[in-house]
């Protein structure tokens, strides 16, 4: 899909009194037509009030508020109301509109110079590039449909996420940038991961079978995939394609991309362990370490707060086991401090990089349901061909914005 975002910007020095704006409009080429955009500070509510007006079709309106150039940061620019995108199903109508920013619930105290107000607005179907926190692809159409709707939301829904995020629909977290490019945990670009593993629910919509081992009727739906190979999820003789490169048109990957227009991918392994850690520096990305030596099969309480391992029901693989042997459902553990599941445990995760001793062999990270606590902490690996598959070894997806 060709991206039509534009933007429209315009700077104030901020003085003691009101705002005032002049504005500069970026016009790409058969782009919704921003006309105006104009913003000021109410007095007496101390709001910064944003008018803008533009003609065409319905968009998603997104802002940002600059300093000196850079962004205060969405923590504190949060607080909106009137004619606003806060998910992609909330599209504004073309025409005269206006929002308030409440600035004494987000910046209060604080004194801003040079100030500059970013409008973006995209197109309904370009909800990936739109920033929000969370990207909803609905999968329900299964393999005869030709498009999976893309929506997207700020906070997950109340009372957390429910089944249908886990088997009809597939969930993706906002990860912003982060880390050393000369470290092994590292993100060069802001990308949206799976909230969880892929399920097998989700891989039969997509791809029209079940080739999981963990087959049991009545919990199959919820549990992570298995017995996929990389050829499969990427398709055959992929392994030297770089990241967001083109691959197998009948991999899960090729797939859902034609199906969404987005980018989807397998993450690096720095990418991975990136996502794995969300800011930790400990064995776990609750914050606490491994308790047994490397090499030592023994019960780790840590481990076992974080996903399913060889102690904690996971040395039970008999294939037609109830949920409580082999693997778990998914986001039955404790997630990261991103809201991000399972990335210890429950299944190896197939990442994009080749281990060059064993070449064409891809990394598989993050341990699995039989594996001890030393082989799930986050800089544990393995190895897996491209055309292979086992019980214990599934995937996770991450999303391009842009």
């Amino acid at each position: 899909m060709k991206k039509q975002t534009f933007y429209a910007s315009f700077l104030a020095v901020v003085i003691a009194g009101p705002f005032q704006a002049a504005a500069e409009i970026v016009r790409p080429e058969d782009a919704i037509d921003l006309k105006s955009v104009s913003f000021k500070q109410d007095l007496a509510s101390r709001d910064v009030v944003v008018d803008y007006e533009f003609s065409g079709t319905n968009a998603i309106i997104r802002a940002d508020i600059l300093t000196n150039g850079v962004s205060i940061g969405e923590a504190n620019f949060k607080t909106i109301t009137g004619d606003y995108s806060h998910s992609a199903t909330e599209t504004v109508a073309a025409g005269k509109r206006q929002f308030r920013w409440k600035t004494r619930a987000d910046w209060r105290n604080n004194l801003a110079t040079n100030m500059q107000v970013r409008i973006n607005a995209y197109y309904a179907e370009e909800a990936a590039l739109a920033g929000f926190e969370y990207l909803v692809i609905d999968l329900s159409g299964g393999t005869e449909a030709t498009h999976y709707p893309v929506s997207s939301l700020d906070a997950p829904p109340a009372g957390e996420w429910a089944d249908e995020y886990k088997t009809s629909k597939l969930v993706l977290r906002r990860i912003r940038a982060g880390g050393d490019p000369a470290a092994e945990a590292y993100l060069g670009e802001d990308v949206y991961a799976g909230v969880f593993e892929i399920t097998q629910r989700q891989w039969e919509l997509v791809m029209g079978d079940k080739p999981s081992y963990f087959y049991n009727v009545g919990a199959y739906e919820h549990r992570p995939v298995e017995k996929v190979s990389y050829n499969r999820i990427r398709g055959e003789n992929m392994s030297y394609v770089a990241q967001w490169g083109e691959i197998g048109a009948e991999s899960f990957l090729g797939r859902i991309r034609a199906k969404t227009g987005i980018t989807f991918d397998l993450p690096g392994r720095a990418q991975w362990r990136y996502i794995c850690q969300a800011g930790t520096e400990t064995d776990f990305n609750s914050g606490k370490n491994c308790t047994v030596a490397y090499g030592v099969d023994e019960p780790c309480p840590n481990m076992a707060e974080v996903g399913r391992y060889k102690h904690n029901g996971g040395s039970n693989t008999d294939a037609g086991c109830w949920i409580g042997g082999g693997t778990a459902i998914v986001g039955s553990y404790l997630r990261n401090s991103w809201g991000i599941y399972d990335m210890h445990g429950n299944v190896w995760e197939i990442v994009l990089d080749v281990n060059q001793s064993y070449a064409p062999m891809n990394y598989v990270l993050g341990g699995g349901c039989s594996s001890p606590a030393y082989d799930c902490r986050k800089t544990a690996n393995w190895r897996q061909s491209p055309g292979d598959s086992a019980y214990n070894i599934g995937f996770r997806v991450v999303a391009r914005m842009q």
